[in-house]
């Protein structure tokens, strides 16, 4: 995971043209991913001074607070399937699936 820093504006427009697919997570659905506009993510990022934009290993993360973010990726490269379980063993025993 690496933070990029707000002033690589030309590293954050490369970004922006090719991760497109863009999923919310937050409490109010209960972190359940949920598609999202790209251009709410990055509005999101400007407006909150906190917001941080992070690089994981196939996609981008824009964290606004603990309990909102957002994932970009590129279109068609997002993992289906993946119940909020299999993503994070730790949870297993609380979930029923």
């Amino acid at each position: 995971m690496r933070t990029i820093p707000r002033n690589a504006t030309r590293q954050i427009a490369k970004i922006k043209a090719e991760f497109t697919d863009c999923r919310k997570r937050s409490l109010d659905n209960d972190f359940t991913s949920t598609p999202a506009d790209a251009s709410a993510a990055w509005a999101a990022l400007a407006a909150y001074p906190s917001a941080r934009l992070t690089e994981w290993r196939d996609h981008y993360r824009i964290r606004v607070h603990s309990n909102l973010w957002y994932e970009l990726y590129r279109p068609g490269t997002r993992p289906e399937g993946l119940a909020t379980a299999n993503r994070y063993p730790a949870l297993r025993s609380r979930l029923k699936l």
